[in-house]
């Protein structure tokens, strides 16, 4: 399951990572005990509708609160989005295990949750190489990052991903522009996820000038970002996705060069198992599937071995 402030997504994978179902559904509480309720409530129809299927597990991903002193103070905004206002005042509601141990006990099922850059990145793993280790930057409210190696995600380097959004440049965090919030601050835009969407398509194809200034300032960030990963973290391959069209993305990585030597392998280095740079193949969509792959996936998830045991007859 993916959380958004007004919907979900629900989507029901197989031990060969197959999408058997996949709905979107319109969630109408926002007070979020009851947003909570009309989920479990959606959960359980869709258990339901696959009654003859033996469902092993539930898998949340969803934009998780991370605890710092003066982080949210140190990134003043003109707006308040509706889309993380809310978010906000639901995670002074629930906790991350909270949330889990509710829909555990409604449900009778292990829950797990991840935040959205983690499953997207397991999703992205999944067609690069086995060996791979690769870093998914996700572009989303605020700017994250997540390491995968071998398919399995790195949690004691980061355990919900790194909040890379927060990290200072020039007496700002790298998020006051690079991130989906700068560019509707950008675009003077008011209207929150589910929205923004259309616009910002909008105004990329009709009047890309406007945009020139954002771009030019994201990719001097994404530079230093690509840089400061290889150093420290030595992937084969940096993937770019996030909630924000494609056209950006394309657009934002050809902006990026030239890029500073790399400590790894170079650009065109022919030993090189995946792209140096390059926008991801699964953005924001591939959410759900990934939450869902994470669960069923004996390298990324670490109780994997409990869930197989569940499955075992006695004797």
């Amino acid at each position: 399951m993916q959380m958004r402030w007004n919907s979900i997504t629900l989507c029901l994978v197989d031990l060969d990572y197959t999408v058997i179902d996949q709905l979107n559904i319109a969630i109408g509480a926002f007070e979020p005990r009851e947003y909570v309720g009309e989920v479990i409530s959606h959960l359980r129809a869709f258990i339901d509708r696959h009654a003859e299927r033996d469902i092993w597990a539930l898998s949340v991903s969803g934009p998780l609160p991370v605890a710092s002193p003066g982080m949210h103070a140190s990134l003043p905004r003109r707006f308040a989005w509706m889309d993380a206002e809310w978010f906000q005042s639901f995670w002074e509601a629930y906790s991350a295990q909270s949330l889990c141990d509710e829909l555990e006990a409604a449900l009778g099922l292990p829950a797990y949750i991840l935040n959205n850059p983690q499953s997207a990145a397991i999703a992205e793993a999944l067609a690069a190489p086995l060996e791979a280790r690769m870093v998914y930057i996700m572009v989303g409210l605020s700017l994250g990052a997540t390491v995968v190696n071998h398919r399995q995600l790195n949690l004691e380097l980061w355990r919900y991903a790194g909040e890379i959004g927060y990290v200072m440049y020039k007496d700002e965090p790298l998020n006051r522009i690079f991130s989906v919030s700068g560019l509707r601050e950008q675009l003077d835009l008011d209207e929150p996820q589910g929205v923004y969407e259309e616009i910002i398509e909008r105004v990329l194809a009709e009047t890309p000038d406007v945009l020139d200034d954002w771009f030019d300032s994201s990719a001097e960030r994404l530079r230093l970002i690509v840089n400061f990963l290889e150093n420290t973290v030595r992937p084969d391959g940096i993937a770019v996705g996030g909630f924000m069209p494609v056209g950006y993305l394309r657009e934002l990585v050809s902006r990026v060069e030239p890029l500073p030597d790399s400590v790894v392998l170079e650009t065109d280095d022919p030993q090189r198992i995946m792209p140096r740079l390059a926008v991801a193949r699964h953005s924001a969509e591939s959410i759900p599937f990934g939450a869902g792959a994470m669960a069923l996936s004996s390298r990324a998830n670490s109780r994997f071995s409990d869930l197989i045991g569940q499955r075992r007859l006695p004797g």
